[in-house]
């Protein structure tokens, strides 16, 4: 009952879905995140502890970038959950603006790498 509680309460939130919506596409470190959602360092974090908690997502360490993506165990129930509810996702602007800021956050990396931290997109310049 515990981990049921727990994966309904990491799909309980507007931006935590977005999140997860990101991590289907693609893996993500936090500051591809941050930018593509356009969100603070700080409250992404908070958001990314209730997704680990509930076990939705996968990280691996490289250099000093963490990244995240979705566990494969749970990634056809998230399809599945995402495509039977396709109509109410895709009448939020909010989705397809971060699918496409992640598209454009991700083609900058370098050897499939992120090496450039956070406000890229704003500024158009390395922030670290």
């Amino acid at each position: 009952m515990r981990d049921l509680i727990l994966f309904c309460k990491a799909l309980s939130d507007p931006t935590r879905v977005r999140i997860v919506k990101l991590l289907c596409m693609t893996e993500a470190c936090v500051c591809e995140l941050c930018d593509a959602l356009e969100i603070s360092q700080s409250t992404l974090s908070t958001h990314l502890q209730v997704i680990r908690q509930a076990g939705l997502v996968a990280t691996r360490k490289k250099g000093t970038w963490i990244y995240y993506s979705i566990d494969p165990t749970i990634m056809g129930l998230l399809e599945t959950l995402f495509a039977h509810n396709q109509d109410a996702l895709s009448s939020d602007r909010r989705m397809e603006t971060d699918k496409q800021r992640m598209q454009q956050r991700t083609a900058l990396r370098e050897a499939g790498e992120c090496l450039l931290g956070f406000d890229v997109l704003q500024t158009g310049k390395e922030v670290k």
